[in-house]
């Protein structure tokens, strides 16, 4: 190990040497500055496809769960193989002379496992049951802004509704919602209007509740409040429904994740089981070689 590091040491040293001595400092500098520059437009391309891949919106729609998009989804994965790989195949077949096919079987199957995009993952069934709790969640505070919106336009006395302070003054109730509320209020006031604001609003939260009600705010400021109480009052029934179909989601999440342990230890024992045939096989095939 000291030779081979020396070795090494000496190698980049006298590159580093032979480099200074071939080139002169302007043109040191101007490699320097294209390095730069082509590190920077890599690295612009890797954060442009990640954004853009469908692992980041499996987490966006997730909220991010702590802090993780897919960007820092990647680095984790790939430090983990490389971890992985150094500690059960090439340490050892540089150090030991062994190797063995089941620690490369084990790494894909760690992988596989922890892979957001395998359907049938770890990792995905608990983004996949996340991204529905968030979701029914989100539907309930639909349910709830419908609600208040409601008991607010049968408390005034102007025949008139302004959909934008009414909107404004309910936002600090909500906390799943908030972020579309915000980016609603600001995208307000644009040159392209409250109905692009709107339409903006229900493609975020994309449920069938959120179109409904976008479509009536859009005629707050030109209707009555008798006819918005109406409109409001007519939309109860697909409210009410999506109540009710909230409370199953997350009755069927509180139940899935009560059996992940029982799936996870099925899961377990099958596959030791597989992996004691396997080793019994082996060995019987290796001690039929060495009897003949």
């Amino acid at each position: 190990m000291i030779i081979y590091f020396f070795g090494i040491v000496g190698a980049i040293g006298s590159g580093l040497l032979v480099y200074l001595g071939l080139s002169s400092r302007k043109e040191r500098l101007h490699y320097r500055l294209r390095f730069k520059q082509a590190l920077k437009e890599q690295q612009e391309q890797i954060i442009f496809k990640s954004e853009e891949s469908k692992l980041e919106t499996i987490f966006k729609d997730a909220g991010y769960p702590l802090g993780i998009n897919a960007i820092k989804w990647h680095l984790f994965s790939y430090s983990l193989l490389v971890l992985l790989s150094l500690n059960y195949i090439i340490y050892p077949v540089l150090f030991k002379g062994d190797f063995s096919a089941f620690s490369i079987l084990g790494i894909m199957a760690v992988m596989f496992g922890i892979s957001p995009n395998f359907p049938f993952s770890l990792t995905s069934f608990i983004l996949k049951r996340w991204i529905e709790y968030k979701k029914a969640k989100k539907n309930a505070e639909l349910f709830s802004l419908y609600d208040m919106l409601i008991s607010e336009i049968q408390m005034m006395n102007s025949t008139r509704i302004n959909a934008y302070n009414l909107l404004k003054g309910l936002k600090p109730y909500f906390s799943e919602i908030n972020g579309e509320l915000n980016r609603l209020l600001i995208n307000w006031n644009s040159d392209k209007g409250p109905a692009h604001a709107l339409e903006i609003f229900a493609k975020e939260l994309n449920t069938p509740e959120a179109e409904s009600l976008i479509t009536v705010l859009k005629t707050f400021d030109e209707n009555k409040r008798e006819t918005i109480l109406q409109s409001l009052r007519g939309m109860e029934d697909t409210f009410i429904n999506s109540q009710i179909e909230n409370y199953r989601r997350k009755r069927k999440l509180y139940v899935d994740l009560g059996n992940l342990p029982i799936k996870a230890t099925h899961f377990l024992v099958l596959l030791n089981f597989v992996v004691v045939i396997v080793y019994m096989v082996s060995f019987i095939m290796s001690e039929s070689r060495f009897s003949l």
